[in-house]
């Protein structure tokens, strides 16, 4: 529980890196790679929601990514 804590709000910080000039390519691949480690261990079973949230977060950013 105490990863999910410091997994999601460091979520949100790279997903709120889009803003950013530079592509985001980086904090993406971070993003997912946390969202991941989440998932590994159990972070779905304690917070789906907010897990499901990452997702849908991540990719709104790929999508405003790529257009």
């Amino acid at each position: 529980m105490k990863v999910l804590k410091t997994a999601l709000p460091l979520l949100l910080l790279f997903t709120g890196a889009c803003a950013t000039t530079n592509p985001p390519t980086q904090q993406l691949t971070e993003t997912e790679t946390v969202i991941r480690q989440a998932d590994q261990i159990g972070a779905g079973d304690y917070a789906p929601l907010e897990i499901r949230q990452a997702r849908q977060k991540l990719e709104q950013a790929r999508a405003a990514y790529n257009n």
